[in-house]
């Protein structure tokens, strides 16, 4: 027929999962030959005489179970959900038994309410535990299920109804968390004792209440040990997986905010063979990483390979190892491996033996194991003893040999899950609670039945009472879910002559407590040192931290690193001798002129500018730091503002000497020393304030630009120091724009002039050294601004000091001259010079209209006018006046003469008398009787003799013939006048005729006869 018959694989058998059958493919054949669906073959017995009369009867199917019930018969219950098996191969198939650690907080359920059931006194308490089967969505399915009633309706064997629940417990921390809402909305409070899984970050939905800590509180603890040593360079190994990698970042960050450096962090696959252990050992063995080592690792057996091959190679006395509840304080781990275990530190979750517990579950039989179902238990126990039950619903024919039976493990060899001390106290949290309530509101209930619950008053108080038991402080108040427990700290050491772990610590609410005294390292109680300062680990380390990266940067050159290259030691020293010259100038004009006045005072004040101005230079040549950048920002506009504010006063004085005239009778209070310093003192106050705000809103500091420390902003830190000059610069331009207004006043010997200079040639120099500080390289500009200051300050020095110590200098050798050839000399205070010229302007706009012209009368009596002071002889007496501006009344003197109010200090003369014989051409060419810009009109009332002359001397050296043989003071006028005038006048016809001599522009007025000084010496 041309077909073919063959084997056609339509499904697969096991006892685990029964029959799989593609009905689809199966086929057979009718009479005829055409091909039929297996699925529409019936075969059944027609005739029951011919099949025997019996008709063979199916096995029934156990239905799985996938909850367990424990004391259903109570009033009150607890729901959990536990994970009693894997997930399975599909979705929606479960897998091989978990492991006894579940199996354990499963029986302490049990053991729990079998304590609380035992007690005479107070109300039942039942349980209901779901298996999901480590999968969320079937926890979250079988607790809608159960809660909705549904679970009621499909399953009879389910006696503890939703209605009786008032807690429930979860044994993971995932589960705990998908479920949470379905038991909020019933007001039931929720435990979680996650033996199978706790939560890697921190737990953020504080409706679950736990005694257990979270992952990350394990890397606190790692964390606050790793700080108590002041250890800051540590390596980690962590496992490869989602959670391992999860938990190396979270101790990353941790690490990061506490500046430990983390020299290599290194993961490890789920099995680490010895080949992949040693190159983790050779990698972490290298001489300049860290001693301690981190193993963030969940496998003991992983563990116990890198021990095992840091031991082999050599490594024992190196490494410290710092490790969580994977090592604990198991001994199987550091069996054999002493030497390199020797120091560990290790911790375990805090957890305390119940010997009860364990008789529970040693005393756990295949004939006495309530209230385990059957299918678990015989479960629990294969896998248990590793072996297989025939007979069993869910045989584990992964071993070989057959269960007898009779298998029993005594309780001392039972090793107690940490979490069953958590499972235990979280049911009597809930039984405590139940009490309480009960106790409170039901004092009236005859039944437990007539008592009426109200769930969420039950909750509140079942949440208080989970508070109380689940704190582990003496405080009730300080209950922490992240720290209510924590961590017993372990150290491997010697005990005598054998190795152990010796509890040394616990880390509990956030805080270690480790007796250091009790840990010991491989050698004694010192701990290794695990620090990063110089090297290779500082480029590991800049990048994770600050500190790091400041250690990793050049540092700085010695404070004082300059001062041993020319440009230090030559600025230095110019900048030293600029001080020393200041500081003599000063003294020096102290002593010849102890009393200050006029501008003086600015004077003065210019000095201490400058004095600023060369110190400031030390803080740009002593290296950057905090105290010498402010210094630069401050100091320097500091100095140059007081230069040239005193400079501007100056200036504006003097315009204002020769400009101003006033009509007021009281004197201008500006114009005096204290005036004229107050004013310069506020235009400084401005640069104060101004260098001030930069210092407080921008604080100082230093940074690093490529390999060079400077001054921050560091790129900036020059074109904004020469923004901060803006307002000095300002004063420069008001000083130089008041310097040639008056460039015509004689004032100072003309000082006005040489400020100028000075002016002018600081703001050539400013300019060379703001493009060179701003442009040039960075190199450059510290030695530029240096410079900058160096010749401001000197040129200043020169225009100004310099010229007033040549021309005193001028003066004092005039003045030793004069005393070698004098019978004697009188020293007498004068006034500045600028006020002589101020008298003179004063007298050019003085009125004409009812005035007395003084040069005009008796030929042999001179007026004498010196500075603003003014002379008057008559053959009465002397007069002496003070110029002080425009004509007043005339105010008598007591006794004889007249006292011309015209200045604000009285000076005093000898009498001048000039004989009549004198020739004109001897006298000053000021002299004339047309009245000039030097000639002076008072104003006279009619009681002074017509006879009165007057003149001015002015020239830097005039002669002036005088009779020198009558001249007397005010008290023994009398006396000299009559026969002795006419007596000298006959010898003066003998002798040369005396002279008045004025040194200088202003510093001396002498009176002179044959080389004998007869008058006054005066000094302005």
């Amino acid at each position: 027929m041309g077909t073919s018959s063959g084997l056609l694989r339509v499904g697969v058998y096991n006892e685990e999962k029964g029959l799989s059958l593609n009905s689809s493919l199966v086929v057979t054949y009718d009479a005829e030959g055409q091909e039929r669906s297996m699925m529409e073959v019936k075969s059944q017995c027609i005739d029951l005489a011919a099949c025997g009369g019996v008709v063979a009867a199916t096995k029934p199917t156990k239905k799985k179970i996938h909850h367990l019930q424990m004391f259903p018969q109570h009033r009150f219950g607890i729901s959990g959900l536990v994970p009693f098996h894997h997930q399975g191969q599909t979705f929606f198939t479960c897998g091989e038994f978990f492991n006894e650690g579940v199996f354990q907080n499963v029986a302490a359920v049990a053991y729990a309410l079998s304590q609380i059931n035992s007690n005479t006194v107070g109300v039942g308490l039942g349980a209901i535990l779901f298996d999901y089967c480590d999968r969320i969505e079937r926890a979250r399915e079988r607790f809608f299920s159960f809660f909705s009633g549904e679970a009621l309706e499909s399953d009879e064997s389910i006696v503890l109804t939703p209605n009786r629940i008032v807690a429930s417990i979860s044994f993971a921390d995932k589960a705990a968390e998908a479920v949470s809402n379905i038991l909020s909305s019933n007001y039931i409070p929720h435990f979680s004792s996650p033996v199978a899984g706790q939560k890697l970050g921190d737990r953020d939905d504080l409706t679950i209440l736990t005694s257990v800590p979270s992952r990350t509180a394990e890397l606190r603890t790692i964390l606050s040990i790793i700080k108590s040593f002041n250890w800051m360079f540590v390596s980690v190994i962590y496992d490869n997986d989602s959670d391992g990698k999860f938990l190396m970042e979270t101790f990353r960050s941790f690490a990061l905010k506490d500046d430990i450096c983390i020299g290599d962090s290194l993961g490890v696959p789920k099995r680490v063979s010895e080949e992949y252990a040693q190159e983790i050992v050779e990698t972490l063995a290298v001489s300049w990483k860290p001693k301690v080592i981190v193993l963030l690792m969940d496998a003991a057996d992983n563990i116990k390979t890198i021990l095992k091959v840091a031991e082999k190679l050599g490594e024992g006395e190196r490494f410290a190892f710092l490790a969580g509840s994977a090592w604990g304080n198991k001994p199987g781990i550091t069996k054999d491996l002493d030497r390199i275990s020797a120091g560990a530190l290790t911790f375990t979750m805090e957890t305390y033996d119940l010997p009860d517990f364990r008789v529970f579950v040693a005393n756990l039989s295949l004939e006495n194991h309530d209230p385990f179902p059957d299918v678990w238990f015989e479960e629990y126990f294969q896998n248990k003893y590793e072996c297989r039950l025939s007979s069993s619903d869910k045989v584990q024919r992964q071993y070989v040999k057959e269960c007898l039976g009779t298998e029993k493990t005594h309780p001392d060899d039972i090793v107690q899950d940490p979490y069953v001390f958590h499972t235990i106290l979280s049911i009597n949290a809930v039984a405590h609670g139940l009490d309480s309530y009960i106790t409170k509101q039901c004092l009236t209930a005859e039944t437990i039945d007539e008592c009426h619950i109200v769930q969420a008053e039950l909750l509140l108080e079942i949440l208080q009472q989970s508070e109380l038991t689940l704190n582990n402080t003496e405080d009730p108040n300080s209950f922490d879910q992240e720290g209510a427990y924590g961590y017993h700290i372990w150290n491997y050491r010697k005990i005598g002559k054998e190795y152990g772990y010796v509890n040394v610590g616990k880390w509990e609410n956030s805080k270690l407590r480790l007796d250091k005294k009790s840990v010991e390292f491989k050698i004694g109680t010192f701990p290794p040192d695990s620090f990063c300062d110089e090297g290779v680990c500082l480029e590991v380390c800049s990048s994770q931290s600050a500190i790091y990266a400041a250690k990793s940067l050049p540092k700085p050159l010695p404070i004082e690193h300059n001062f041993n290259t020319v440009y230090g030691i030559v600025t230095s020293s110019l900048s030293l001798l600029g001080i020393i010259i200041i500081l003599v100038t000063m003294v020096y004009f102290m002593m010849s002129f102890p009393t200050a006045a006029g501008t003086s005072v600015l004077g003065y004040m210019i000095l201490i500018g400058c004095l600023m101005l060369y110190a400031t230079n030390f803080a740009f040549i002593f290296q950057p730091t905090v105290g010498t950048c402010a210094v630069r920002r401050f100091l320097m506009g500091v100095a140059y503002a007081i230069i040239f504010a005193a400079m501007l006063v100056k200036v504006i004085h003097t315009w204002r000497v020769i400009n101003y005239t006033s009509t007021r009778d009281e004197p201008d209070n500006l114009a005096k020393p204290g005036g004229l310093l107050l004013l310069a003192s506020s235009l400084v106050l401005v640069q104060v304030v101004l260098g001030a705000a930069w210092l407080i809103l921008y604080p100082p500091g230093i940074d690093l630009e490529s390999d060079m420390w400077r001054c921050t902003p560091t790129e900036h830190f020059e074109a904004e120091l020469v923004i901060s000059l803006v307002y000095v610069m300002v004063l420069i331009a008001a000083t130089i724009l008041f310097c040639f207004e008056t460039w015509h006043a004689d004032e100072n010997s003309r000082e006005t002039r040489w400020i100028l200079l000075a002016s002018l040639f600081t703001t050539i120099t400013w300019v060379i050294w703001t493009v060179v500080a701003t442009k040039a390289t960075r190199h450059f500009r510290d030695p530029a601004i240096v410079i900058g200051n160096l010749v401001s300050a000197t040129v200043v020095m020169l225009f100004l000091y310099a010229r007033k110590m040549y021309l005193y200098s001028q003066l004092s050798r005039d003045v030793k001259d004069l005393e070698m050839r004098s019978h004697y000399t009188a020293a007498t205070s004068l006034y500045n010079a600028s006020l002589s010229a101020h008298t003179q302007k004063l007298a050019e706009g003085l009125p004409r209209a009812g005035t007395i012209d003084l040069t005009a009368g008796m030929p042999n009596r001179q007026f004498v006018v010196v500075g603003n002071t003014v002379r008057l002889q008559h053959h009465n007496g002397p007069i002496v006046g003070r110029v002080l501006g425009p004509p007043h009344p005339l105010i008598p003197m007591k006794g004889r003469g007249h006292m011309i109010p015209i200045g604000d200090q009285e000076v005093s003369f000898r009498t001048v008398t000039l004989p009549p014989e004198t020739p004109q051409s001897r006298r000053s060419s000021r002299r004339s009787t047309t009245p000039s810009r030097h000639s002076l009109r008072l104003s006279l009332s009619d009681e002074l003799p017509e006879d009165l002359t007057f003149d001015v001397f002015e020239s830097s050296e005039e002669e002036f013939p005088v009779d020198a043989h009558n001249l007397s003071d005010n008290d023994d006028l009398e006396g000299a006048a009559g026969g002795s005038i006419e007596g000298n006048r006959s010898i003066g016809s003998e002798r040369r005729l005396p002279s008045i001599r004025r040194v200088g522009s202003r510093q001396m007025l002498v009176f002179l006869t044959d080389g004998n000084t007869i008058g006054d010496v005066s000094r302005i």
